[in-house]
């Protein structure tokens, strides 16, 4: 028999917040739609932040339904999430326009298929000659 009402909602698998308990069922259900939508968009910068949510709701899940915290479906969620969060600003930092003369830019702009990442990568491997 559990010794306070903390416990007795957590067997049930509710949160307990000073006497004010929450079902976090739900949660399981949110993160499998956050990732299921996710992989449905055609846009890789909306797909990782769907994954990234969905591994989020994941954690809180995984913290908050059980009798304990399962700490192993925690860590690899946080790794999923983490390897996401990596993957956002790599793309963040390929779409910025620093770094390039306004010739690059002009380049960019004309070509239209490179993003500016693709073309530094690409100005790496050349040699201008403007």
């Amino acid at each position: 028999m559990p010794d306070s009402p903390a416990a007795d909602a957590s067997a049930r698998g509710e949160v307990a917040v000073h006497e004010l308990t929450v079902d976090s069922g739900w949660l399981i259900h949110v993160a499998a739609l956050l990732q299921v939508l996710g992989l449905l968009l055609r846009r890789q910068l909306l797909l990782r932040i769907f994954l990234l949510a969905g591994s989020l709701a994941y954690v809180a899940y995984f913290y908050a339904h059980a009798v304990e915290p399962m700490w192993a479906p925690i860590f690899w969620s946080s790794v999923l999430g983490a390897a996401n969060a990596v993957g956002i600003a790599r793309l963040v930092l390929e779409r910025l326009h620093f770094r390039h003369s306004e010739e690059e830019r002009h380049f960019l702009e004309t070509l239209e298929v490179l993003s500016p990442g693709e073309l530094r990568r690409l100005m790496r491997l050349a040699q201008w000659h403007g």
